[in-house]
């Protein structure tokens, strides 16, 4: 067990993030453009679209977010285009505590870490319903394309789970003009992407969405060139005044090397999506089929096939949601046999918000399979504003995780399988990997206060937060073996803040960061200090026909010690300069980026040195039908 005496360095820290932001990662955060009010509370995205599309759907919560909880920052079209939407890893890091293990190639949130926690506990929400890689244990988010992205919510300490919660929103139902996009990443991986989407009505009561990503690259080492592939198709439609629905197909593949073993790996993926909605109900009936292939024929598989039923009903200043999904699925790793697991839950949430009194969002969940014990989900979050631009708010949380299939059932020779992040399994890279039926669940419990404050020029915010897992899931050596098992609890304190500066309606400033001091000086890839800062400058021209704009960003990450085959080693504090400056118009966007501008060598995992310097160029476009 890990402990500390005394918070003082907690203290010392504080001044130095204070100086940069006031509370926590709010609902009410929004980075690329303009905030709303601190009361805001984003429940009700339906009724924020265009006036065509509500004539051509209904009003349903199959397009609202889940409760966003106080830690929460939204990115909507508009600021998502403000960075010119690349990668999706690139939209996550924005996020205090996010410390990308590799961004190389297709690099994804899972391949991360969110406040030092494993990267298993990421959450993926698409459209409503939980993306998740059940053998592994953490979503991959390269499948979403990030053209089509409406919305990003992005949630640190989130009430409904216990690592970072991340809800991706499709335009797909907006009645919005069709955009592609060609880019070139001219770096040591070569990649390049073409998106392409149309979108079209066929009659009043019926849209019609598709689209797709082509995306190619070279790679720097053996096994490790690829290419990804992307494609999918909605159609949404009216029946009447409250019925209304969608359905849809997605096509994902990705093919890819691995750094560290001789094998390749690939990724299958197709998904099936049929919602109906009649009122404030909402029916979801949902397929799919994901298989990763490391070597030769074999291969990890999950077949899924689910139902989510849901409501949400709103009294004055009270709304509840209440969520309930069942499941059936066949899985099965390389070498073993097919298995059958029956899953479901139920979710609820109760908001209450009130003009200039107190709020509170309440979470109570409960997650069940025959396989493994029942997980809990308890969040509560109180919000205290003290007067029009600033609030105070606390809150807290317990979860459960269950075990991954890779860690209950892993039993792969060395270098046959791509193994999920852990310094063990780098220190002991000869050795076969061997997963453990008797762990339990970990639980996490969590404690977050802070103040928070919005403004015309200014918004920010700071939280201080406390963590402790029990029983968390960790690996050892055992016999000549690299086997699971669940270990001694573990404490974590620290803080995280974010903070934009507008002097006008050109110029913007700001930085995220966050701070993990180790405890008994723990040996860890996370690093104790974490920040992303950036500005920007936007200058209109010809009649506001043309919109020029720089922006120029830096990323930091402290000291911190990467697991090496047998030791340990320091690796130092890294700050990566990069620009970008695009220019809008008539419905094509130009731009033109370079990443690592000073050639700085760096690394974020052992023995694969990222970038030296990297340029990004591209065109996209969008025209109305």
């Amino acid at each position: 067990m890990k402990s500390y005496s005394s918070p003082t360095p907690l203290l010392q820290c504080a001044g130095l993030i204070i100086a940069m932001a006031f509370g926590t990662i709010t609902a009410a955060a929004q980075i690329g453009g303009s905030t709303p009010p601190v009361t805001e509370t984003q429940t009700d995205t339906v009724h924020q679209l265009s006036d065509s599309l509500r004539k051509a759907l209904p009003d349903t919560i199959w397009e609202n977010p889940a409760p966003v909880t106080l830690t929460t920052l939204v990115l909507n079209r508009d600021q998502l285009a403000e960075i010119d939407h690349q990668e999706f890893s690139d939209f996550v890091r924005l996020m205090p505590g996010f410390y990308p293990l590799d961004r190389a190639g297709l690099a994804t949130p899972a391949q991360g870490l969110m406040l030092g926690l494993s990267a298993k506990t990421l959450d993926l929400n698409f459209r409503g319903r939980r993306i998740e890689d059940h053998l592994l244990g953490a979503p991959d988010l390269s499948w979403i394309p990030p053209e089509a992205l409406s919305r990003l919510d992005l949630t640190p300490l989130p009430l409904t789970s216990p690592g970072a919660r991340v809800d991706a929103w499709l335009s797909s139902l907006e009645s919005l003009p069709p955009a592609s996009r060609i880019s070139v990443r001219d770096g040591f991986y070569g990649l390049g992407t073409v998106d392409f989407d149309l979108a079209q009505k066929i009659t009043p009561a019926v849209i019609l969405n598709a689209g797709g990503r082509v995306t190619t690259f070279e790679g720097r080492y053996d096994n490790n060139a690829g290419y990804g592939l992307n494609l999918r198709t909605e159609v949404g439609f009216r029946i009447s005044p409250e019925l209304g629905g969608w359905g849809g197909l997605m096509q994902n593949r990705l093919n890819s090397g691995v750094p560290y073993a001789a094998v390749n790996h690939n990724r299958e993926r197709y998904d099936a999506d049929f919602s109906l909605a009649w009122k404030q109900w909402l029916g979801n009936v949902y397929g799919y089929d994901q298989r990763e292939t490391y070597s030769g024929s074999g291969s990890d598989r999950w077949q899924e096939l689910g139902l989510i039923l849901g409501t949400t009903h709103r009294w004055g200043t009270v709304t509840r949601e209440f969520h309930l999904q069942a499941a059936q699925s066949r899985w099965r790793l390389n070498g073993l046999d097919w298995a059958t697991t029956t899953s479901g839950g139920v979710n609820s949430n109760l908001t209450w918000t009130a003009p200039n009194q107190m709020n509170a969002v309440l979470h109570l969940g409960l997650d069940v399979s025959d396989d493994f014990s029942p997980e809990r989900h308890l969040g509560l979050s109180l919000e205290q504003p003290l007067f029009n631009t600033v609030a105070v708010f606390a809150g807290a949380t317990q979860h459960q995780e269950n075990p991954t299939r890779f860690e209950t059932s892993a039993n792969f020779l060395p270098g046959t399988h791509f193994l999920p992040f852990d310094s063990i399994l780098y220190l002991n890279p000869t050795m076969i990997v061997q997963g453990n039926q008797s762990l339990v669940n970990e639980t996490y419990n969590t404690l977050f206060s802070g103040i928070r404050t919005k403004s015309e020029h200014f918004s920010g915010s700071l939280a201080a937060f406390w963590r402790r897992v029990d029983d968390p899931i960790a690996w050892h050596v055992e016999d000549s073996t690299v086997v699971s098992y669940n270990a001694e609890r573990r404490e974590d304190y620290g803080l995280m803040g974010w903070t934009v500066f507008r002097p006008g309606k050109r110029l913007e400033f700001g930085v995220s960061a966050s701070w993990l001091p180790r405890i008994d000086q723990e040996k860890r890839l996370f690093p104790e200090n974490i920040a992303h800062a950036w500005a920007q400058y936007s200058q209109p021209l010809i009649q506001n026909d043309l919109l020029l704009r720089l922006r120029v960003w830096s990323d930091f990450w402290g000291q911190r010690q990467a697991p090496t085959a047998g030791s340990w080693t320091n690796l130092q504090n890294d700050a990566i300069l990069s620009a970008r400056i695009s220019a809008y118009m008539l419905g094509v966007h130009f731009f033109w980026e370079v990443r690592n501008a000073t050639g700085k060598r760096y690394y974020l995992t052992p023995d694969l040195e990222m970038m030296h310097k990297e340029e990004v160029w591209g065109v996209a476009w969008n025209f109305r039908n």
